[in-house]
């Protein structure tokens, strides 16, 4: 127990040892909704679900400014977060929004653990700019993530799955569910091609952008 306090007391000198640098900061006067604002204003990335994440941080912590916002404030929040139910995304409304549908069970630890990183990306892009010098998100721990393993579907299974694409509404449900099956590429990958993506010579799809930045073929 000892060695925990000491190990908590070290953290918290070297967090206001951070918030001590950051105040010469030209965000010292900024909140974290400011700031989280200027991030998605300039935000290009692929994660297209980013911007929602990042923006349901701001009915909880946006009225902060930057040097109140500590890690046990982020923590208790993502606490509440993990406890509540997951959601299902349900297509659009009609008021053009997404919608979701909360699912019988409590939210798993990556989908906190995006969340959380959701925020610390507002911030990583706040030191990078010269706006705010400390990352609080450094000081809260990430879940620990239950691994289940990769189960393949069975012939029968597979079997039924294609016989319920070409039963699908949408035309291509078919083609899309083939080539994931084939190539082994991610939903995304798949529905971003482009026909200048496609060498039907050598039979390949060029995926320039990929989950971990890296091009593939």
């Amino acid at each position: 127990k000892l060695k925990s306090n000491a190990q908590k007391w070290a953290n918290r000198i070297e967090a206001d040892q951070e918030l001590i640098a950051a105040l010469g900061y030209k965000g010292a006067g900024m909140t974290v909704g400011e700031i989280i604002d200027l991030f998605i204003d300039q935000h290009h990335g692929k994660d297209k679900w980013l911007p929602n994440r990042i923006r349901w941080w701001i009915p909880r912590i946006g009225e902060i400014k930057l040097p109140d916002l500590t890690p046990e404030i982020i923590d208790e929040h993502l606490r509440s977060y993990a406890s509540g139910n997951a959601q299902h995304y349900a297509g659009v409304g009609d008021d053009m929004k997404s919608k979701t549908k909360a699912l019988n069970r409590k939210r798993k630890s990556g989908t906190v653990n995006r969340m959380r990183s959701a925020l610390s990306v507002v911030f990583r892009y706040a030191k990078k700019k010269r706006i705010w010098g400390n990352n609080p998100v450094d000081h809260v721990p990430k879940l620990v993530e239950n691994n289940t393993r990769v189960r393949y579907l069975s012939n029968e299974e597979r079997s039924r799955l294609l016989v319920a694409c070409k039963d699908s509404r949408w035309d291509r449900m078919f083609l899309l569910v083939m080539m994931a099956i084939t190539t082994g590429a991610r939903k995304s990958e798949l529905l971003n091609l482009n026909w200048q993506d496609i060498d039907f010579e050598r039979r390949e799809a060029h995926l320039g952008e990929t989950k971990n930045g890296e091009p593939r073929v």
